[in-house]
C-alpha cells in the first residue's frame, strides 16, 4: 500500500475512536514520557498541540506547564507577501504557558507571537513528533506537507525523536523515501517501542 492510501486508511480509523478512548489514551501517554529520563533530562520539550484525534499531548503540555519544563511548539510559517513563494514552514516558539496560544492554521492552537520567543532547533533536547502511521523500525508517515521532514535536519544528532501514535498506528513496515527520518522510539497508549540503537536506550 502507497503512502497516500494507507494515509486515508489511517485518518479514517482514527476519526471514529471515542472521547473516552481519547482522553484515557493522551493520559496514558503523556506519563509514559513524563517517566522517560531523556524526558526528565530535557531542558527544552518540544511537543505538538493535538488537534481532533491525534494522539493527544494536553495531559503531557500541562504537566511541563506545571512543572516548569520549558515547552516548545511548532507553528506553521508560509513565505510573507511578496517574499518567493515556497513550501510552508514550521518554526520553533519557546512557550511560557497555555495562555500564549491562539488558533492557526485548520484551528490548530499555535504560538502567539508576541507573548512567544522564536527558538533555534538546535537547542532543543528532545521532540515529540505526530504521525499518521509509523512501523517497528522507527519509520514515520506525516500528512503529506513535509513540514517535519524538513524541521528534524535541523535538529543536533543526539536529540531523541519519539513518535506519538495510538497502537493501531504502529505496522509492521510503512513505505520510506530517503528523506524520512526514523523515530527513536514510538510511544502508544499500550506502551513504549524503542529502536536499536535509539538515543533512549
Amino acid at each position: 500500500m502507497d503512502k497516500t492510501a494507507l494515509r486515508k486508511q489511517m485518518l479514517q480509523l482514527r476519526s471514529q475512536l471515542k472521547p473516552k478512548f481519547l482522553e484515557n489514551s493522551a493520559k496514558r501517554m503523556g506519563g509514559q514520557i513524563a517517566a522517560l529520563p531523556a524526558f526528565r533530562d530535557a531542558e527544552l520539550v518540544m511537543l505538538y498541540h493535538s488537534f481532533k484525534n491525534e494522539a493527544g499531548t494536553h495531559p503531557l503540555l500541562q504537566y511541563c506547564f506545571n512543572t516548569n519544563k520549558k515547552v516548545v511548539l511548532p507553528q506553521v510559517v508560509k513565505a510573507a507577501a511578496g517574499e518567493p513563494a515556497s513550501a510552508p514552514e514550521l518554526k520553533a516558539w519557546l512557550v511560557p504557558g497555555p495562555d500564549a496560544l491562539n488558533p492557526g492554521a485548520m484551528g490548530i492552537m499555535e504560538p502567539d507571537p508576541l507573548l512567544c520567543k522564536p527558538l533555534d532547533p538546535s537547542l532543543i533536547d528532545l521532540i515529540i513528533v505526530p504521525g499518521v502511521a509509523f512501523d517497528s523500525m522507527g519509520g514515520r508517515i506525516g500528512y503529506g506537507k513535509g513540514y517535519y521532514d524538513r524541521f528534524l535536519p535541523q535538529l543536533r544528532a543526539d536529540v531523541p525523536k519519539l513518535g506519538l501514535a495510538y497502537d493501531f498506528q504502529v505496522l509492521p513496515r510503512v513505505p520510506q523515501d530517503e528523506f524520512d527520518i526514523r523515530m527513536d522510539a514510538i510511544v502508544t497508549e499500550k506502551g513504549i517501542l524503542t529502536m536499536r540503537g535509539s538515543k533512549l536506550l
